[in-house]
């Protein structure tokens, strides 16, 4: 009898701490699983990470232990308490129960492992994890976000197909159930220990799984992505801290800005900056206006000689050697670039704001007489850009379907005079993203033609995009460079020559004012642009047959000034002769002394600021990075605890600051115009 007893209090013991070490095992398998992700995904983009030694990649991985840590959790927070939620023991081992538990734990992480793997194809175009805004970026292309994505995941990049195939094989054949206890003790006393010790673990195994979620209890706050940045000296690996189940997560309620309550004496804040700015444009001259928006045009290409007419007309007109893009995605480009808003926290496009009233360049100039008209061969709709040419007063929008039905009708037209015909229709389709550039461009250079002058005409290029299509004909053509990319790259250079080789065939064109820009950088291998500073480096270029002329003067050629996006429309303004007082983030480029251009930036939770020789690296609150971006390409010398630069850190922060409250302000307070 005294031997039985031990032996009933070991199994009874069995039903308490059984379903406690079935849920550790399979949770470190989760962790695993985790670990395992960030592992291909830094070795698929090792040529990202060059920089990066042996003990900081460790702390990286220590880091990333975290992040994986509360998304495990939350994906396994239902399995959690069907695990261990108070039931009857037989119920607790009944076979569908126990399949039921398996289902619960094995979807979610396989969900994890698949929205890590295609983020790793993702990444290397947008240098940042994923956001929750791409279901919004990507909702109105043909295939949807599953289409594009899961598409080059599984048939780009054919290994992880196989490594999914696997994974998927592991997780279910590893699995651990909780078996049932062969013998049980079932005195009264027994049960009510069973309930009782069963009840207590339940409500205590929530403080580890919720302190799991949040990131730990020390914050105040859960942990966010921005806090990637402190196991990381530079924010391009961040990357590898986070993933993308956890960026998506804690993104998906950042639709509110938050404003910040740096300065009570607003009248100090708007003595250190203001964005209400008089555009003193003189002498009216009815230029016409046409913005170029080319897809990925890092200024990496332009300098590998990839883009041989773009740096043509860059000679020619006026360029500038830091001029910067103010975001990584195409749909931060149309709101900076036309409209002098940045990116700062979030895209504008998808962000809760995006309903405001908004100044534009084509809103100004319609306002002056211009006729206006946007234009962009994908998908009408595609990433919100129609809906946001309507918004910034743009009367007209010439996408995929407008090209159909003009190709249709026009099917023998000669744009260019070359005696071959240029619009073929549905043909001209790469089969997964826009119409190709050349004959997309032809077409936007004879309906330009047909507006009625002066006009402001915007365009955004779309080929040299993943997937990297290349129409048949120049397959053998276009062949300089090691990546894809770089043979789109030529491509779309060799496009926007045939527009202008189109345009010049038209009376508008000597009394046009080109701006080409790009919207964002790409794939890059080089540490020059591998950075903070370099990922954002985009070619801005200002061209105008005969020359461009600034109060009389010609200036010509690369300028030392530095520029960014929301710089266009003041300038053009001005340019244009536009007398007006407007609510801009960005400044006149020729009317501003070099000393006093500043630009900005948002990076991964980091806030950038540039003024003509210094960039500051700040979260809001510290200040964390100081770079002479101009001489350190690489920003291998952070020298922000060097004291001679402890003022100037100051005075730049608070500069910072008084910028960032304005913005948030005026985003939510929907006073972006001047009423």
């Amino acid at each position: 009898m005294k031997n039985k007893i031990p032996y009933k209090l070991i199994e009874l013991d069995k039903t308490l701490w059984k379903p406690f070490v079935t849920v550790l095992c399979n949770f470190a398998m989760a962790m695993i699983l985790m670990t395992i992700c960030r592992l291909l995904f830094y070795l698929d983009n090792k040529e990202l990470f060059t920089d990066l030694d042996l003990p900081h990649f460790f702390e990286i991985l220590r880091g990333g232990l975290l992040f994986d840590l509360s998304i495990v959790c939350y994906a396994n927070s239902v399995w959690i308490l069907l695990m261990l939620v108070p039931l009857p023991y037989k119920l607790r081992v009944a076979r569908w129960y126990r399949t039921l538990c398996k289902y619960f734990y094995v979807i979610p992480n396989l969900v994890l492992v698949l929205a890590n793997l295609a983020d790793t194809v993702y990444f290397p175009y947008v240098k940042q994890r994923a956001s929750f805004q791409i279901f919004t970026e990507f909702s109105n292309e043909s295939g949807g976000l599953t289409g594009i994505f899961l598409k080059e995941t599984f048939c780009s990049h054919w290994y992880f197909t196989l490594l999914f195939i696997v994974l998927i094989a592991t997780v279910w054949y590893a699995y651990i159930e909780l078996e049932p206890v062969k013998e049980r003790a079932n005195t009264l006393k027994n049960k009510m220990t069973y309930w009782i010790t069963t009840s207590v673990l339940f409500v205590l195994i929530w403080i580890p799984v919720v302190g799991g979620m949040r990131g730990g209890y020390a914050y105040t706050t859960p942990l966010g992505v921005n806090q990637a940045n402190q196991y990381v000296d530079k924010s391009l690996h961040t990357g590898i801290v986070l993933n993308t189940p956890f960026s998506i997560i804690r993104t998906m309620h950042t639709g509110v800005y938050v404003v910040p309550n740096y300065f009570e004496d607003r009248n100090r804040m708007f003595s250190i900056y203001s964005p209400v700015t008089h555009i003193k444009g003189k002498n009216p001259n009815n230029m016409n206006v046409v913005v170029l928006i080319a897809e990925s045009f890092g200024l990496e290409y332009k300098n590998m000689g990839l883009m041989p007419f773009v740096d043509s007309l860059a000679r020619q007109g006026v360029s500038f050697r830091f001029s910067f893009a103010d975001g990584t995605r195409s749909i931060d480009a149309m709101p900076s670039i036309l409209s002098s808003i940045p990116k700062l926290q979030e895209s504008f496009f998808v962000s809760d704001c995006s309903f405001n009233r908004v100044t534009s360049l084509a809103a100004v100039l319609k306002d002056k007489g211009y006729s206006t008209a946007f234009f962009h061969g994908a998908s009408n709709g595609s990433m919100g850009l129609e809906a946001y040419a309507r918004q910034c007063g743009f009367d007209n929008y010439y996408g995929m379907n407008e090209y159909y039905r003009f190709s249709s009708e026009n099917s023998t037209a000669d744009a260019d005079n070359d005696g071959t015909p240029d619009f073929a229709g549905h043909a001209d389709y790469d089969k997964g993203w826009a119409i190709f550039d050349e004959p997309f461009l032809k077409y936007s250079a004879l309906q330009i033609g047909q507006m009625k002058e002066p006009f402001c005409a915007g365009l955004f290029t779309a080929t040299s995009h993943h997937p990297f299509p290349m129409p048949d004909k120049y397959k053998d053509v276009f062949t300089k460079g090691t990546h894809p990319m770089h043979r789109c790259i030529q491509y779309s250079d060799y496009s926007l020559e045939q527009f202008f080789k189109v345009a010049r065939l038209q009376p508008w064109f000597d009394n046009t004012l080109f701006i080409i820009t790009a919207d964002h950088t790409s794939k890059t291998s080089d540490q020059r642009y591998l950075n903070a500073c370099g990922l954002f480096r985009v070619p801005i270029i200002l061209y105008k047959p005969g020359g461009v002329h600034v109060e009389g003067e010609l200036i010509q050629g690369e300028q030392n000034t530095v520029v960014h996006h929301a710089d266009i429309m003041p300038t053009v303004l001005s340019m244009v002769g536009v007398d007006t007082t407007l609510i801009t983030f960005g400044q006149d480029i020729f009317n501003t002394p070099e000393k006093e251009k500043i630009a900005y930036s948002f990076n991964s939770g980091l806030y950038q600021y540039y003024t003509d020789s210094l960039m500051l690296q700040t979260d809001g609150e510290n200040a964390v990075g100081l770079y002479r971006y101009r001489t350190d390409s690489i920003l291998g010398n952070n020298i922000i605890d060097l004291e001679q630069y402890s003022e100037t850190v100051s005075t730049l922060s608070l500069s910072m600051q008084s910028i960032l409250q304005q913005y948030l302000e005026r985003m939510k307070g929907d006073s972006l115009v001047i009423k």
